[in-house]
C-alpha cells in the first residue's frame, strides 16, 4: 500500500514540490501514514536518478537541497504490506536492459505471493516485496521481446491466476521514454485510486489530486487541477507532450 505520483513533461520540471505534494499524501492522506520509506526517480536529458530512504516522508531534507528537475518522474511513499521495513523494498525499483534504464511503482498488496512460486525463502525472510516481485516478472518478459504495456498485461494475468489475495496492481512503470500505468483493483477504488491530470506540456498521475499552483509558480490556481480518475482493469501509456 502507498501513495505515488508520476509526471512526464515536455519541460522539465522541479522535483522537490512534487515531493512535497507527496509528503502531504502520505501524511495526510487516505489511510495515512505512510511511513515505511520513500523514494524519488527520475529522468532529465537522458540520465537517470535514484534516490531511496527508509525512513518517513515528514520532511524534505531527503532532497530539498537538490535542485532537481525532471523530464519523467515516479515517486513512492511506502506503507508495508508484504516485507520488512528496509532499503531494498522502498519504491520505485530500478532495472537495466540493453543499456535503458527502467522505474517501477506499485500501490497495492499482493497478500498471497507465494502462490506464485518466486523467492519464496526471501519472502519468509521478509527480504523481498511482492512489487518487486511483480516487476522482475514485467522485465523477463520485456526481454523476451514483448512491448511494456503487454509484458504488464500479461503479468498481471499471471498473478490473477495465481494469486488469490490483490487488493490492486497499480502500477507507474517508465523506460525514460513513456510513462506507463496500470490500474486493477480488488475491492477498495476509493484507496487505490489513480487520478489523472494534464496541460499541453505535463501530465501528472497521482493517487489523490492535488493543486497545480505549488509545483509550477506562476500558474493560476485551480487552473490546472482538473482531475479524472483512470478506469479500473486499464493500461495507459504517456508521452512526452507534443
Amino acid at each position: 500500500m502507498c501513495r505515488m505520483i508520476g509526471v512526464i513533461s515536455k519541460t522539465p520540471v522541479s522535483v522537490t514540490p512534487f515531493l512535497q505534494q507527496l509528503s502531504i499524501q502520505a501524511q495526510y492522506g487516505n489511510h495515512a501514514p505512510h511511513g515505511d520509506g520513500y523514494g524519488v526517480g527520475f529522468f532529465c536529458n537522458g540520465g537517470i536518478h535514484l534516490s531511496r530512504s527508509a525512513k518517513p516522508l515528514d520532511s524534505i531534507r531527503f532532497f530539498a537541497d537538490s535542485n532537481q528537475v525532471a523530464n519523467i518522474l515516479i515517486l513512492h511513499a511506502r506503507k508495508a504490506g508484504i516485507g520488512k521495513v528496509d532499503l531494498a523494498n522502498v519504491h520505485p525499483f530500478s532495472d537495466q536492459l540493453e543499456e535503458r534504464n527502467y522505474l517501477f511503482a506499485h500501490n497495492g498488496t499482493i497478500k498471497d505471493i507465494d502462490a506464485y512460486g518466486r523467492h519464496i525463502e526471501e519472502l519468509n525472510a521478509g527480504n523481498i516485496c511482492d512489487s518487486k516481485i511483480a516487476f522482475e516478472r514485467v522485465m523477463e518478459l520485456i526481454m523476451e521481446g514483448y512491448p511494456t504495456e503487454d509484458a504488464m498485461r500479461m503479468t498481471v494475468q499471471e498473478l490473477e491466476s495465481a494469486c488469490a489475495q490483490i487488493s490492486a496492481l497499480n502500477w507507474l512503470m517508465t523506460d525514460g521514454t513513456n510513462l506507463y500505468v496500470s490500474r486493477f483493483h480488488y475491492g477498495d477504488g476509493e484507496y487505490y485510486s489513480l487520478y489523472h491530470s494534464e496541460n499541453e506540456d505535463t501530465i501528472i498521475v497521482s493517487t489523490e489530486p492535488f493543486d497545480w499552483e505549488p509545483c509550477f509558480p506562476g500558474v493560476q490556481k485551480n487552473q490546472h487541477s482538473q482531475w479524472s480518475m483512470l478506469g479500473n482493469q486499464t493500461i495507459s501509456s504517456f508521452a512526452i507532450p507534443g
